[in-house]
């Protein structure tokens, strides 16, 4: 991607300079300096001073300062704390990039960020921050972050907030520890004194005191109506009938007095003036492109002179702004005087600061054009940049603007839109506008830029690819992937990371192991070189899964040690998608039966990809939390949960990791009635239309094979150990794979059962598989505990001993009160019973009762659960201990 400079963003880092009628304030530097805060706030209305007392106050004391001016195109995290840790980077303290770096990671935080105060802490307690016009920021990403960036703290820089209003959390919990100091509008009203300073520094030879003393009463010590009545008086014969002739409200008195300090201007200036007025800040190059006049830069000079509330941006006095309230009154006159012209004016300010390669102020004029071919051109040369630079909310606004954007000729646009709508809504159905970016394609092939029309072409073909994955249309999506590839250049890094990130979740989704671990390096690599942090994070955790499917347990638990130590150094942990390395370890720590640690580690990825809305690091952290709270039998919770999945997989389209919403709650009920006797609903069309094999699938068919082991049919479960054994062997998919192993040992006769197991377990062994097989529950138990009387190799002895310990009380004994059956018996299954006695084969039952041999085999399927066993041993036991069978004499 390419990379365009950032709405200058260099000119609200460094502090305005004082204006030339500066009252120096010290009562108000004592307040400021005598408190041990952290947090200064300083809330008034516009035109109080605020700004000049903290600069006049900064320009007091050796501390090394950070500044930040904020403007209303702030309101997207992403882009406020990027420019808030460029900020505090400009400290140039020995810990500023660290500290940099976390700043930047709240545009993602909620939760309490640790390493955000010890980032703060080691940059000192001489620093300040100080954030200007924080009243711009509404948006609940940035004053979420904001809010954990004020929290109560011992140490570090001190912040500085200048604001008309307070910010809209709550200030008691500082106001209670002592870390606030509050500055308002009674504080910063100017003294008889101050009143009296000012107006000598413009008036000629001063005031009389009795003026003075009105015009305080009348301003109510108001700066800006101070420093307005200045300009008013300083021409002016007749001072007492000046003072006298106005009077009322800030706003009245606003009104009068900046149309007395503008009428009496010659007329170019007063034109420049008007028609500088559009622009929120200007350099002399920019009010000469936008108002066509050579002498741009000798009326500025003026302006500047005439002290009309002009406020340099840098020491350099390049780079200049009006006052807030000055620049309103001059674009609503102006707006009143000449209706048509601020159209042409926004059209010349766009061309100029795109010129000057600051995008994010050409769109913002062209957002302010009544024709919006100019926005939809901007937009369709950048949009693709931005969303590469996470700045969505701000894409998001913009495009807002636009009516119809899929129906106009601008390929780029609608495919940068076909993104945002795949990452903020989570990839809906895009068909609609994937015919729409080809219509814009073929209608612009004329005339269009050549190369942003095949990178249109190009990014279209990934998006679509995104979009067969996300529809679950595996082959399809495989097809495009492989074109794509085969037309992209290797330098574009970034699109080829894109793609082959797709590819790789592709394979892992058809379960092949082996080309999704290959192509998962070669995208880490692009995603590393391109910096899609996004993508690095969430392949750094895919990696891991497959790891733990190819090799084990230890190795992903390995991998994903790296991954954390590689996201800690570069200050990637607090980012929404850190929370793909999270969950994988939940779900790692899970196949090794570490329960609490995947508790923690599934905790951890909830609330981080909660807090930076990024649904697929919150679904599958809620996916694991619902299987740790199943295998501890907290069958509730574990439903709720699920609850909470569903919903959010509906909403957001969430493809889970090798299941589905439908299946867990499957998987659930196996757990929560660990006998059933009837078959699982299949959902095979469900789960993989028309793609053949899936891990999806996979995880159906353990369920079946789970289910079939503990209702005793045996033939059932020899099918599916096998279809899983021959499909997972060629695919590496270790977990599943040892599952069917240990299923097959249990399904074997005697002669080879042992050998079976021992290699079954061996394998399990080494891999540091145990939950996936404590799953299997009852049926293990006889055979594992028999298997210790055999001559087992030392690993699958060990792992023998480790699931005994951890499999459970009998489920059946747990889930009943002693000396009661699940469900009664009917007379046909009594009677079935009582053949068993006889240790009467299932055709011998069958021809003494005159019935098919596979209607005994449902009775018995029946009388097992009920009874709670699994064989024919323990349902003789089970019904002689209820006396519904006679004692064994043998």
């Amino acid at each position: 991607m390419t990379s365009i400079r950032n709405d200058a963003i260099g000119t609200r880092l460094i502090p305005p300079s004082l204006p030339l009628d500066l009252v120096s304030r010290p009562r108000l530097f004592a307040r400021l300096d005598q408190s041990s805060a952290r947090l200064l706030l300083i809330s008034a209305p516009a035109g109080f001073g605020k700004t000049s007392l903290v600069v006049d106050w900064l320009a007091q004391r050796p501390s090394p300062v950070a500044w930040l001016s904020i403007d209303r195109h702030d309101n997207d995290p992403a882009r406020f704390f990027k420019h808030l840790a460029a900020a505090v980077a400009t400290l140039q303290l020995p810990a500023t990039s660290g500290a940099a770096a976390v700043i930047e990671t709240l545009a993602q935080r909620s939760g309490p960020v640790p390493e955000l105060h010890e980032a703060l802490a080691a940059l000192g307690d001489d620093g300040v921050i100080v954030l200007d016009d924080v009243h711009e920021l509404d948006a609940p990403g940035v004053l979420r972050g904001l809010q954990l960036l004020l929290e109560p703290r011992p140490s570090g820089p001190r912040m500085v907030l200048l604001t008309r209003v307070d910010p809209p959390f709550s200030l008691g919990r500082l106001r209670v520890s002592g870390n606030l100091v509050e500055i308002r509008e009674r504080d910063l009203r100017f003294t008889r004194g101050e009143c009296a300073a000012l107006l000598a520094s413009v008036v000629p030879g001063g005031l009389d005191p009795a003026l003075v003393a009105v015009l305080e009463e009348r301003t109510e010590g108001w700066a800006a109506g101070l420093r307005m009545a200045a300009i008013a008086l300083h021409d002016t014969t007749d001072p007492v009938a000046a003072v006298a002739s106005f009077a009322g409200t800030h706003r009245i008195v606003v009104d009068y007095l900046l149309e007395e300090a503008v009428e009496r201007q010659n007329a170019a200036v007063q034109r420049f003036l008007l028609e500088t007025s559009i622009l929120e800040r200007f350099t002399a190059e920019t009010c000469a492109a936008v108002t066509q006049d050579a002498a741009a830069a000798a009326h500025l000079a003026e302006v500047e002179a005439a002290n009309l509330f002009l406020v340099p941006l840098g020491a350099d006095r390049r780079w200049y702004r009006y006052h807030h309230l000055f620049r309103e009154l001059l674009e609503f006159r102006l707006r009143r005087l000449s209706p048509e012209r601020p159209e042409e004016l926004h059209a010349r300010a766009s061309a100029w600061f795109e010129g000057a390669g600051e995008v994010h102020s050409a769109i913002e004029h062209a957002c302010r054009m009544e024709d919006r071919s100019r926005l939809l051109q901007l937009l369709d040369t950048h949009a693709m940049d931005i969303i590469a630079r996470s700045e969505l909310a701000t894409l998001e606004r913009w495009v807002a603007h636009l009516p119809a954007p899929l129906e106009r000729p601008y390929p780029m646009l609608i495919v940068a839109i076909g993104w945002l709508r795949v990452l903020v809504e989570r990839a809906p159905d895009l068909q609609a506008l994937l015919a729409a970016a080809e219509s814009a394609l073929a209608a612009s092939a004329l005339g269009y830029d050549r190369a942003r029309h095949w990178r249109a072409r190009v990014q279209l073909d990934v998006l679509r690819g995104f979009a067969a994955r996300f529809a679950g249309r595996f082959e399809e999506a495989l097809e495009i992937n492989r074109a794509v590839l085969a037309e992209l250049p290797e330098e574009e890094a970034f699109s080829r990371g894109l793609v082959i990130y797709n590819q790789a979740r592709l394979h892992m989704l058809r379960g092949e192991m082996l080309p999704a671990a290959q192509l998962l390096a070669q995208s880490f690599e692009y995603n590393l070189r391109s910096g899609n942090t996004y993508l690095v994070l969430t392949g750094l955790g895919q990696a891991a899964a497959v790891s733990a499917q190819r090799e084990g347990v230890h190795r992903a638990h390995e991998q994903l040690d790296a991954a954390q130590v590689f996201a800690g150094q570069r200050h990637l942990t607090g980012l929404p998608a850190f929370s793909a390395v999270l969950y994988h370890l939940a779900a790692v720590a899970f196949l090794a039966d570490r329960l609490d640690e995947a508790q923690i580690a599934g905790e951890r990825a909830v609330e981080l990809a909660r807090s930076g809305n990024f649904p697929e690091g919150h679904a599958n952290g809620l996916l694991t939390l619902a299987r740790v709270a199943g295998a501890r039998r907290r069958f509730d919770e574990a439903r709720e949960l699920l609850t909470e999945l569903a919903a959010l997989a509906q909403n957001r389209n969430i493809i889970l990791a090798d299941t589905t919403v439908a299946l867990e709650q499957e998987r659930l009920a196996l757990r929560r009635e660990a006998h059933r006797a009837g078959p699982l609903v299949e959902r095979r069309a469900a789960t993989a239309p028309d793609e053949g094999w899936t891990t999806a699938l996979e995880t159906e068919l353990l369920l079946y094979l789970e289910q079939a082991l503990r209702s005793g049919d045996h033939e059932r479960a020899a099918g599916l150990g096998a279809r899983l054994r021959t499909e997972c062997e060629v695919r590496e998919r270790g977990v599943a794979l040892g599952v069917a192993l240990v299923a097959e040992a249990l399904l074997a006769e005697s002669s080879s059962r042992w050998e079976l197991l021992d290699r079954a377990l061996g394998f399990a062994a080494v891999r540091g598989y145990v939950r996936p097989l404590l799953e299997l529950g009852e049926p293990l138990r006889p055979v594992l505990q028999a298997a210790l009387t055999r001559p087992l190799s030392a690993a699958a002895r060990a792992h023998a001993r480790l699931l005994l310990e951890r499999l459970e009380p009998h489920e059946s004994a747990a889930a009943q009160p002693s000396g009661m059956l699940l469900e009664p018996l009917t007379a046909r299954e009594e009677q079935v019973l009582q053949h068993l006695c006889s240790d009467l084969s299932n055709k011998a039952i069958a021809r003494q009762m005159y019935v098919s041999a596979e209607t005994v085999k449902t009775h018995l399927k029946h009388v097992y659960w009920k009874l709670g066993a699994t064989n024919r041993r323990e349902a003789l036991a089970r019904a002689r201990e209820l006396g519904l069978a006679p004692p064994d004499l043998s």
